[in-house]
């Protein structure tokens, strides 16, 4: 698999929109610390210049020096069927995101270095080409498609451009559809109940209207505990990632109620898991509540590589539960590291 090319395309939209959306978030939540480095993007590709295709441009070889990445246990993976990976290899998935989203996709190139056979290609989503007589779209062939989700802050708006975009003559080839909310999206003062009654609404009259679309709910993803003096007093005044964290909490436990598991991608769940399998949580009124785990990031709200490829693994397995015949399966989320690994149960 052609995976160091991989790793710049399927970072498409992170330059794009990560100083955007990173920097607002920070007036809210200031980071502990600069965003982990991701490899440097390429813009959208073009199926006239893709190196995959084109001669000129001899495809780059998916290299992973020993050591230079974290070990993650990826074994769930090699327990699914190939039929079920053949299937999803003739499907069309667009998953709307933001940053934590293209957070993911590189973990998926990464997961695939090491993967080789499940061969799903992520491709950064680009608008049709229109020079031809007959538009081109990226949804002619099969793939992961990965796409900005919209304006940071406002779920409502991306929900209605998720529905609207999957209805629109290029969306009604997609197979398989996911919109992941920023962590952004959701704060102390957002109405939870509200935006989980719309985002239902929303996937019931899709159903309706395109019973073959499968949809993939997911769970809004978290910031880690703040620490220091600005922390403790965002606390007394009831502000601060621990309050927006038990809301998204709420929306989160709300999604899971209304939604089987094996249509819930459970984001938060698996960035809460820690490595020694215990759970990553902060006491908010009285309750526990799920914040991301500190080994799985760098500034409190990004993932790092352990993290991407955390999150690339539990994505591929939420993908598998779409096949046909597939079964209601038992939970997957673990920790990053397997049982005979250091850091494993």
């Amino acid at each position: 698999m052609n995976c160091a090319y991989k790793r710049l395309a399927c970072a498409t939209v992170f330059a794009t929109i990560f100083g955007g959306a990173y920097g607002f978030s920070s007036m809210l939540e200031p980071p502990k610390s600069p965003p982990p480095t991701v490899a440097k993007p390429a813009t959208p590709t073009d199926p006239k210049t893709d190196p995959k295709t084109d001669p000129k441009t001899p495809p780059m070889e998916c290299k992973v020096p020993n050591g230079s990445e974290p070990t993650v246990d990826l074994t769930a993976l090699d327990k699914v069927d190939e039929g079920c990976w053949s299937e999803l290899r003739n499907k069309r998935v667009y998953f709307a995101h933001g940053t934590v989203g293209t957070n993911i996709v590189a973990g998926l190139c990464a997961v695939q270095c090491r993967k080789v056979d499940i061969k799903l290609d992520a491709i950064g989503y680009c608008e049709p080409d229109k020079t031809d007589a007959a538009p081109r779209s990226v949804f002619d062939s099969p793939g992961i498609f990965d796409a900005q989700s919209g304006k940071a802050g406002n779920p409502e708006q991306k929900i209605d451009e998720f529905a609207k975009f999957l209805r629109s003559p290029e969306g009604t080839k997609v197979d398989i559809a996911l919109l992941k909310f920023c962590y952004s999206d959701i704060g102390r003062t957002t109405d939870t109940d509200a935006l989980v009654d719309r985002y239902g609404k929303m996937v019931e009259q899709l159903k309706r209207d395109r019973p073959d679309l499968r949809i993939i709910t997911c769970t809004v993803p978290l910031k880690s505990e703040e620490s220091g003096a600005k922390a403790r007093m965002k606390k007394l005044v009831g502000a601060g990632s621990d309050a927006s964290n038990a809301a998204r909490g709420r929306y989160n436990d709300a999604i899971r109620k209304r939604f089987p598991a094996s249509q819930v991608f459970d984001i938060a769940a698996t960035e809460s898991r820690k490595p020694d399998g215990g759970e990553a949580t902060v006491n908010v009124g009285g309750k526990r509540v799920q914040t991301l785990a500190a080994e799985y990031t760098e500034d409190g709200a990004h993932l790092n590589q352990t993290g991407q490829m955390l999150l690339a693994r539990e994505f591929l397995l939420a993908l598998t539960k779409q096949c046909r015949g597939a079964a209601e399966p038992a939970p997957t989320v673990g920790g990053a590291f397997g049982a005979d690994e250091p850091g494993g149960k």
